[in-house]
């Protein structure tokens, strides 16, 4: 009995010994030139056997470099955003911006709002009196917002008197933190959500969607109106690492091609890692290069 314990034990022992180390992936890829315009179908031609490959487009947010940086804080954060203003201007604000530091975000009703601390920022943007897309200017937030644990949620408020006729709509809004290494990260977009709160009179009130906030005025027989619109609370010194889009996994064949598209003009740099790992091993392989997209 002791003997074959002895030969078990030994066997574990070997088995934990004689690790399987995996193989270095083989892998390239190359495209067929590195100036495209934007909306160009780019066609990455791809070799090699690999587990698992992983594509950065060098966009914002989804950079190679900052793929490993973990979870950091600090920097200056900043809001900036464009407004327009049509129909009756008058030189009475009927927009305002707000920012709290206690709304929960998960009570999104006229009482919730009412509850939660709500400072006035609007007189720190500039605001459109007529002028299509007027860009706010960069509020710096780090005097208001002095934690990282400090969750942060900004209001649009839009209160109209009875008869008047004002149409508000709000793009490019963007909450970005600085970090102290040049590197701007972006913390909130249109994109990442808004809900619509609707206080007094239902006929008038704020549409969000991915791209803008809108809202119309009432009519020259309506009455008043207060509409909110308001972010998810999120935390502006918080920055995370870029994610890199999978293009393929172990359970995948290998991929020939990969077509990518880019939005705006500017230089990028991608990268491409691909990988072969067991539960003992892993073997990774990293190409990168430049590609200029024109307008």
């Amino acid at each position: 009995m002791k003997y074959l314990l002895i030969i078990f034990i030994c066997c574990i022992v070997g088995t934990s010994c004689n690790k399987v180390v995996t193989a270095d992936p083989v892998f390239d890829v190359t495209t067929n030139s590195t100036t495209y315009k934007v909306g160009d179908t780019i066609k990455f031609n791809v070799t090699g056997r690999s587990n698992y490959i992983v594509f950065y487009s060098g966009e914002f947010g989804k950079e190679y470099k900052y793929a490993s940086r973990g979870y950091l804080t600090g920097g200056k954060p900043t809001i900036s955003f464009l407004s327009t203003v049509t129909g009756t201007v008058l030189p009475d604000t009927l927009l305002k911006v707000f920012l709290s530091t206690d709304f929960n975000g998960v009570n999104n009703t006229v009482a919730g709002i009412s509850a939660a601390n709500w400072k006035d920022i609007t007189s720190s943007f500039t605001l459109s009196s007529g002028t299509a897309n007027t860009a706010s200017g960069n509020l710096d937030i780090s005097n208001l917002v002095s934690a990282d644990s400090i969750p942060v949620t900004i209001g649009f408020r839009y209160r109209v008197p009875a008869s008047r006729i004002t149409n508000w709509s709000i793009q490019n809004f963007a909450v970005n933190t600085i970090m102290t290494d040049g590197y701007t990260a972006p913390i909130y977009n249109l994109a990442s959500g808004f809900t619509a709160v609707d206080f007094l009179n239902t006929a008038v009130k704020w549409t969000a969607s991915a791209t803008s906030l809108v809202t119309s005025g009432t009519s020259a027989t309506s009455t008043a109106s207060e509409d909110w619109v308001v972010t998810k609370p999120f935390f502006p010194y918080r920055i995370t690492m870029d994610l890199g889009t999978s293009i393929k996994s172990i359970a995948d064949t290998d991929p020939t091609t990969y077509l990518y598209r880019y939005t705006t003009a500017g230089k990028y740099t991608v990268t491409f890692v691909s990988k072969n790992s067991n539960v003992y091993d892993s073997k990774v392989l990293v190409k990168t290069f430049d590609l200029t997209i024109t307008p």
